[in-house]
């Protein structure tokens, strides 16, 4: 699972034709920040990536920051999430290999997004300039998204640019057509009336774009200041200027996720700053992060690594949100089987039947299992104030045990949806008679319970199930509840 940030509208535009198979989806809450466009992306060897791509509310860092938060709170098991958005180059006429030109891809190497306004700046009066130095090293990208752009750069070394055809899916956009090469115009540093001559480079091919790989510089501001930018490739080899990239990646690396900032390069960041380029960059951008997660190959994650990863979010987050967070992943679940008529999309399932007499569900217990699931849907749409006092006064009693229930509430939400998707062993009368008491439990605890006390009744119900569910840690189902139970208790 994929996610994708933009920040203005015609960079969501250029990415979302990008997309194969894209709809609506919108995650169920209140405020902005749950409404995504969801499509997929081949991916190398057979299978696809699904993606969901997001614009942020507005530009800047904490926008970038606060929506990259949201999509990885919605979507816990995203493995990835990419800044595609437009930037400032940063050229350097003196050597032409360096040279960033309108129109170019720039992707962040290892050096990641370098946030130039947070950290302490001075002057140099040895040099007689100002001197930037950063309080934060900057957070590294994924490697494995960083190889995958490593061998896309190999491809084109043997001359294979096949990302280049993504452009062809823009074409129908307005103004996405690459200006004519006489709109490119560079202005010298200290005389802004004064045309500079572009170095000739025998790497750049005629009416195509170049990729650089390296440093991203970041702040708040617009940047149309030509000294500073000039200075910024100095100080820190920086090949690109923008507004978001630190927020993505602050936000990506706070919630253990891998990212990458993708950048179409559409002026020189000086005052002669036009929109000329700007959604010619845009779909350029847009292209190459189609053309790499082409070459990565299809995930293939366990459910339950999803459960954990999940859990790991609800306890990092603050306050209220904190206990939210059960909801609003209890409601994405939902959602999403509503949607994709799976578990989890892409993702493999976490409950494994091992059984050699498979037959369709009993119509009885699809009900039952149906009632369960209408009660656990109502219980996450109900006013969360109880739940939120008892888990936040368990946390601070027991936080180890407050992470195990969460991945426990999430697990056996998953493991009931398993059982509704799957086709099951024929049930006898006691495993009926089972589920028909739980869903009376459940039943009798609609009005006055919790999230919590709604999902404890299933654990004996899957112990009864009575085939082997492995739940990908190795553990059954029986021996999961065991060990758990104690802490369960004394918590709850």
């Amino acid at each position: 699972m994929i996610g994708i940030i933009t920040a203005l509208e015609k960079e969501y535009v250029a990415m979302s034709v990008m997309l194969d198979d894209a709809n609506d989806h919108t995650i169920p809450g209140d405020g902005a920040g749950r409404r995504y466009l969801r499509g997929t992306i081949p991916a190398a060897s057979g299978g696809r990536h699904t993606v969901y791509l997001a614009l942020a509310t507005d530009m800047g860092n904490n926008a970038s920051a606060i929506r990259t938060s949201q999509m990885l709170q919605h979507f816990p098991a995203m493995k990835h999430v990419l800044m595609v958005a437009i930037a400032g180059g940063v050229p350097n006429p003196a050597k032409a290999e360096d040279h960033v030109r309108l129109g170019d891809v720039v992707v962040s190497d290892r050096g990641g997004v370098v946030q130039y306004d947070l950290g302490k700046e001075e002057f140099d009066y040895v040099d007689k300039r100002p001197k930037f130095t950063s309080r934060f090293p900057p957070r590294p990208p994924s490697a494995e998204l960083l190889e995958a752009v490593r061998l896309l750069r190999a491809s084109e070394l043997r001359g294979d640019r096949t990302w280049l055809k993504y452009l062809d899916r823009a074409a129908r956009l307005p103004n996405s057509a690459r200006p004519a090469d006489d709109a490119d115009k560079l202005y010298d540093t200290y005389q802004p009336d004064r045309l500079m001559e572009h170095p000739i480079d025998l790497q750049r091919i005629p009416g195509q774009p170049r990729v650089f790989l390296g440093i991203i510089g970041s702040s708040d501001s617009l940047q149309r200041n030509p000294v500073l930018r000039d200075e910024l490739r100095r100080q820190h080899g920086i090949k690109a200027i923008e507004m978001e990239g630190a927020g993505v990646a602050d936000a990506a690396w706070q919630l253990e996720c891998g990212y990458l900032v993708i950048r179409g390069v559409c002026d020189y960041c000086d005052s002669h700053k036009n929109d000329v380029w700007q959604e010619y960059a845009a779909a350029v951008a847009a292209a190459y992060a189609r053309g790499l997660l082409a070459t990565l190959p299809a995930e293939v994650e366990s459910a339950m690594k999803d459960t954990d990863r999940s859990a790991k979010t609800v306890f990092d987050m603050r306050g209220q949100q904190v206990e939210k967070q059960i909801n609003i992943n209890g409601n994405y679940i939902e959602d999403n089987i509503r949607d994709d008529g799976n578990i989890m999309g892409d993702h493999s399932r976490s409950t494994v039947i091992k059984n050699n007499s498979i037959a369709p569900l009993d119509p009885k217990v699809q009900r039952a299992l149906a009632e369960i699931q209408r009660h656990l849907r109502q219980a996450d749409q109900r006013d969360t104030r109880e739940l939120v006092d008892i888990v936040r006064e368990w946390r601070e009693r027991d936080a180890d045990a407050f992470i195990e229930l969460c991945g426990m509430v999430d697990g056996l939400r998953h493991t009931l949806i398993n059982l509704q998707s799957c086709d099951l062993p024929k049930m006898d009368q006691d495993l009926r008679d089972a589920i028909a008491e739980v869903t009376e439990v459940v039943k009798s605890e609609a009005d006055g319970g919790t999230g919590l006390e709604l999902s404890i009744p299933l654990v004996p119900l899957l112990l009864n199930y009575k085939v082997n569910l492995d739940l990908g840690s190795g553990l059954d189902l029986r021996q999961w509840w065991e060990k758990i139970r104690e802490k369960l208790m004394r918590g709850a």
